[in-house]
């Protein structure tokens, strides 16, 4: 393994699954704002209430 040059980032987490930062309102927010932009009438809090703890494809 190659020594790092100075200021170069060494390591990338990716949270994919929500262990370090939950993401879940803001996934379900975004979701919102494309249905509300599709001309669907969709409130934040109704995504969440939908939507939270499914598996987006």
């Amino acid at each position: 393994m190659r020594a790092a040059r100075a200021g170069a980032v060494e390591l990338v987490i990716f949270d994919c699954d929500g262990v370090l930062v939950d993401s879940e309102a803001a996934t379900c927010g975004l979701c919102a704002q494309a249905a509300r932009e599709a001309g669907m009438m969709v409130s934040d809090e109704d995504s969440i209430e939908t939507f939270s703890g499914m598996a987006l494809p």
